[in-house]
Parts: C-alpha cells; structure tokens; sequence
C-alpha cells in the first residue's frame, strides 16, 4: 500500500467508525433482540406451564420455588441479550430493567404468599394474592413491550 492509499485510507476508516457509533455499533439489531427475547419468554411461559398444579400448601411451597427461580432464570437471560443501538435500545433496556424490578418485587410476593399459606391467615393469603396480581398490571412494562413487538412477553 502507498503512502497515498494509506493516508486516504485513514479518513475513510474513521467515517466508518463515526457512522458503526451513531448507528449503536455492534449491538443486536432490532430484530435479533425482538427475536432472542420473544424466545426466553417463550421458554419461561413453558416452564411456568410445567410446574402444574399443587394439590397441597407444601406441595404450593415447592410451586413457588420453582416458579421464582424461573422467573429469575428468565431475567438473568433478557439482561444477557445484546441490546440494539438508538431508542429502541433505549426502550429494551428499559423493558429489561422493568422486568428485574418485577422480578424481584414477584421474589417478594411470592415469600408473602408461602407466609400467609403457613399461617393459614385468609386476610394475609388475600394481600399477597393481591401484590402478585398487581404485578401483572404495570402500563410501562406493557407499552414498552407492545413498541419492542415482544409478544410473547406480554
């Protein structure tokens, strides 16, 4: 290579890198995360499925072990993904962080729940009901959910 060639060449490899940092540079592209992510979800649903259902308060205790170290498995999974670069990075690292929050405050209501089935206090046992449901409901998580289109994480 000249020294002509090589001096051109210099400009030209930092407008790529110029270009490969504004775009996000080597982050997943939207699809590949839309697609790893709707596929952990998919997996989790499965398990969650599989746990069946308890037919006694030890065998509930057992269902929700089982149950949080999913859900845990499945946060540690999307907080490995490689998010894409621009806004809809932005908003799958949201999504995944929302989806940590939830998964630690469901930890919390699940201990809730094993307490009030121990007790075999109904107002308890309705409380933590209550605290897991509201989980379900959050607008955030939902929206961010519906513009990444994970659908199977909905």
């Amino acid at each position: 290579m000249t020294i002509l060639a090589r001096l051109l060449a210099v400009p030209s490899m930092i407008a790529i890198a110029a270009v490969a940092v504004a775009c996000g540079g080597g982050g997943a592209s939207p699809e590949e995360f839309r697609e790893q992510a709707n596929e952990i979800c998919v997996e989790g649903e499965r398990a969650v499925e599989g746990l069946g259902e308890p037919s006694s308060p030890e065998q509930t205790g057992e269902v929700l072990d089982r149950a949080d170290e999913t859900l845990r498995g499945v946060r540690e999974r999307l907080e490995g993904l490689e998010t894409p670069g621009g806004e809809e990075g932005e908003q799958a690292e949201r999504y995944v962080e929302l989806f940590g929050q939830q998964t630690e405050q469901a930890s919390g209501a699940f201990d809730d729940l094993r307490g009030a089935i121990e007790s075999e206090d109904p107002q308890e046992l309705q409380q933590a009901a209550m605290q897991l449901q509201q989980l379900e409901e959050n607008e955030e998580i939902d929206r961010l959910a519906r513009d990444l289109q994970l659908d199977q994480c909905r």
